[in-house]
């Protein structure tokens, strides 16, 4: 990595974390009783982080597991790990040439919302 990449991953990373530490109760939504929760502006930074390259989107994604496993449990940090396969993903289409709306909106259904939804099932979660 490069010393730029380095330090962008340092600032998203710990945006990933401070989202679900620092801001909870406030930007999080959950329904315990149904096993749901939104963390709003969870994304954010894994999004930036695709247009500074793979590595830098796979660290901010763990950063964001990490951040939702202290706050929210295994559950949620289970979810918020399908946003390394996303973020790396998508990073890798942005790096071959791909336009990162469309990047985005060709990986965000398929390597992150049906995971996000089948990685709850082992957990009894109700979908």
């Amino acid at each position: 990595m490069r010393s730029i990449q380095i330090a962008l991953a340092g600032v998203f990373a710990a945006l990933a974390l401070a989202i679900p530490l620092a801001f909870r109760g406030m930007l999080q939504f959950v329904i315990p009783a149904v096993g749901y929760s939104a963390t709003l502006a969870s994304h954010v930074p894994v999004m930036l982080s695709i247009v500074a390259g793979p590595s830098v989107a796979g660290l901010v994604g763990l950063a964001s597991t990490l951040g939702f496993l202290v706050t929210l449990g295994p559950v949620v940090a289970a979810r918020a790990a399908t946003h390394i396969l996303f973020g790396v993903a998508a990073a890798f289409s942005v790096k071959r040439g791909m336009s990162f709306p469309k990047a985005l909106f060709l990986i965000a259904l398929p390597l992150h919302a049906i995971p996000e939804g089948l990685v709850v099932i082992p957990f009894g979660i109700p979908l």
